[in-house]
């Protein structure tokens, strides 16, 4: 899909294909389930990010959820592959949430983890794994995040929609 839209964007000629392609996937493709998780730091003093090699912004730790597994399951093993954060504990949910972009229609289980350890993993798939207090988050944080973190601190309040 990734490819189909960078063709697009490069040459105007197959814009309607792509636009064509997310009408489809609407039409078509059920609603899917993602996790993204909240890893605190302290007393809600900063929360964990992660850049993807493949992707320009920083994101919760998060992924889909595999054939058999629960959302909190799917939760604490995308913690522990994307930034090495692995729990005694489960985790926390906090809250579903509607997230609706470029012709998918998905929902994302939001869970919290407060009790961690962190070990090294290596990925190819994540370039940086970085802790941010609100202050300090990058500019080009996922908007998504940024108000998820905004909602754990009290600063904003729940929406729905991702």
């Amino acid at each position: 899909m990734a490819s189909v839209k960078r063709l697009a964007g490069k040459m105007g000629v197959l814009r309607p294909v792509w636009w064509a392609y997310a009408a489809y996937l609407r039409m078509v493709k059920p609603t899917g389930m993602h996790v993204r998780t909240l890893v605190v730091r302290g007393d809600n003093e900063a929360f964990l990010l992660i850049k993807h090699t493949y992707r320009p912004k920083w994101f919760l730790p998060g992924g889909g959820i595999e054939r058999g597994e629960t959302a909190a399951e799917a939760a604490a093993r995308e913690a522990w592959e994307e930034a090495g954060m692995r729990s005694p504990d489960a985790p926390d949910f906090v809250g579903l949430y509607l997230n609706e972009v470029k012709g998918r229609s998905d929902h994302i289980a939001l869970f919290k983890i407060t009790n961690w350890q962190r070990e090294e993993v290596p990925s190819m798939e994540i370039a940086e794994a970085e802790f941010f207090t609100l202050d300090t988050l990058p500019e080009d944080t996922d908007p998504g995040a940024r108000r998820r973190i905004e909602e754990a601190l009290g600063r904003r309040a729940q929406d729905s929609r991702w």
